[in-house]
């Protein structure tokens, strides 16, 4: 490949000590060939989507990087719209288009990028690659490292992925944003009327004992249709069309559930805590070999956190669910939100590091820019047809 000199600052210098870091949460998004890469200080946040039905966002924090540098050009800074917020603000984002499959096989380079990681939730190590040498190979610090270097528009998106003494450059040819027409998929938090958090370990049991040959899974949440003050939910019940429109970068890493959530999360356990059992979560899809039920109760053991506005139930395309096993499988945990329209948001919590280099006080204190997240908003089939 040409080599092109960087007479100035480029608009992006990113190190991780492990391309694990950026490959584990890059291959679950890998949905198309070509993905929307938007870079702000808070991080990457790369896209790709399927027909307008299923988009896939890969958030990775610039606290998972060992040195991340981002110098916006002035082109860039423009208004834009906050989806979890509602509020506008000036923010420097800066996007271009790269083949995620040219990206992903070049962090795999040296066959480093398809190691383990170690999974607390089940205290098991699951494979991030299908090479079988890789998954017998354990994590070694700093084994290898990769540096991505972008300079701006028209120039290749740099790799320099080094291994032990060997280091490889790679130069990744970047297309002007638009030429990937990458349609948004809103997702109202004001609308959400089920939510649950629960380990990604058993949510994946649970959709791999559904047969291939299942064309639709319903996800259904029942309970008591009450808010917190006990009155009945207010939310509109007649759905109103989505707006679609093209995908525009946010400059913030989401968090899997915001603060003003969690505290309804937690007012609407106590309110049910002499009624726990009657609400639960159920799974139900029907093949060419039989059908299949399973239900979810809303206890400790089985949520880390549930909420409900009111009763829903909703059916999904089962080849958009299968799209989410692979970030269930590599990921801790797991948040499902539901719109009052169907719209379902899947967001996977990714370890940010081995588990030996874990440090349990400084997670919990650790901002949203040192997480690492994919998210998956999928229409219900209903919403599909509209």
């Amino acid at each position: 490949m040409n080599g092109h000199r960087l007479e100035e600052e480029p608009v992006l210098r990113a190190r991780a000590r492990d391309v694990r870091t950026v490959a584990s949460l890059l291959r679950p998004i890998a949905l198309t060939k070509i993905c929307q890469v938007n870079v702000s200080e808070a991080g990457l946040q790369v896209v790709t989507e399927i027909n307008g039905v299923l988009q896939a966002n890969a958030y990775i924090g610039s606290g998972l990087f060992d040195e991340y540098v981002y110098n916006p050009p002035a082109e860039d800074i423009h208004e834009w719209d906050d989806d979890e917020t509602g509020s506008s603000s000036q923010a420097p984002i800066t996007t271009f288009d790269v083949s995620l499959e040219t990206w992903l096989q070049c962090l795999n380079i040296y066959n480093t990028a398809a190691g383990v990681v170690t999974n607390p939730s089940n205290n098991s190590k699951i494979a991030l690659g299908r090479d079988a040498d890789a998954r017998k190979t354990p994590f070694v610090r700093g084994r290898t490292i990769v540096e991505m270097i972008y300079a701006g528009q028209g120039h290749p998106l740099i790799l320099e992925i080094k291994d032990g003494k060997v280091t490889t450059r790679c130069e990744l040819a970047t297309y002007f944003t638009g030429e990937l027409e990458v349609t948004e998929i809103p997702f109202l938090p004001e609308r959400v009327v089920g939510q649950v958090i629960i380990t990604s370990r058993r949510l994946t049991e649970a959709l791999l004992s559904i047969d291939n040959s299942c064309r639709n899974v319903t996800f259904e949440f029942m309970g008591d249709s009450r808010d917190k003050d006990g009155s009945t939910s207010a939310l509109p019940q007649t759905p109103t069309r989505r707006n679609r429109q093209s995908c525009n970068a946010s400059t913030t890493i989401p968090t899997m559930i915001d603060e003003d959530d969690g505290q309804e999360i937690a007012d609407t356990r106590r309110m049910y805590e002499n009624e726990v059992g009657k609400e639960m979560m159920r799974i139900t899809a029907e093949g060419d070999h039989g059908s299949v039920e399973l239900d979810f109760p809303n206890k400790q053991r089985v949520f880390e956190s549930f909420m409900l506005k009111y009763a829903c139930k909703f059916t999904y395309s089962f080849s958009n669910i299968q799209h989410c096993l692979r970030a269930l499988q590599t990921s801790l945990k797991c948040s499902i939100r539901i719109e009052d329209q169907g719209m379902m948001s899947m967001q996977c919590l990714f370890p940010d590091r081995p588990l030996y280099e874990r440090d349990s006080q400084e997670d919990e204190q650790a901002g949203p820019e040192r997480k690492g997240f994919v998210e998956l908003r999928m229409l219900s089939v209903t919403e599909e047809a509209m």
